[in-house]
């Protein structure tokens, strides 16, 4: 199954994957951006540092993707999630956890996240480094159980 990150072929060709980063952490947000910047394909079109602001920036902004902290202030990233199924629906929730519990899982897929990566991981699994394709399962981002049911 595909995940939030991989290119699409309903995307117009040029057109960048617009990603969202929101992390309570500057520094964290800092490396997402490069790591994404260095990518082919795609721009980090919006930062914000707690979940009450990644709601507004995505509804402002509209991106393909919000990559979003699972505990930051505001609201988290599963109280993210769920207000980015309402608006903007077409904006794909990756969780950035530095925990992978079940119980996370169920909730995260119960939220409107299509899939998640762990902290520790992303250096080496952001999806697009070294997959070939970006966002492919094998790239480290991890689909959520049933996340491409209806």
């Amino acid at each position: 199954m595909p995940l939030p990150l991989e290119r699409d072929s309903k995307r117009p060709a040029g057109k960048l994957l617009r990603i969202l980063v929101a992390d309570d952490h500057d520094i964290v947000c800092a490396g997402l951006q490069r790591m994404i910047a260095a990518q082919p394909g795609m721009e980090v079109c919006g930062m914000a540092a707690n979940g009450t602001d990644a709601v507004e920036k995505a509804k402002r902004l509209k991106p393909d993707v919000a990559i979003l902290d699972m505990n930051m202030g505001g609201l988290n990233g599963l109280e993210c999630a769920r207000e980015l199924r309402k608006e903007p629906p077409e904006c794909e929730v990756l969780l950035f956890t530095g925990v992978e519990t079940d119980d996370l899982m169920r909730m995260a897929f119960v939220s409107g996240a299509k899939s998640f990566i762990l902290k520790s991981d992303v250096r080496t699994h952001l999806p697009g480094r070294g997959a070939g394709k970006a966002g492919r399962r094998r790239s480290g981002a991890r689909p959520l159980p049933g996340a491409g049911r209806q």
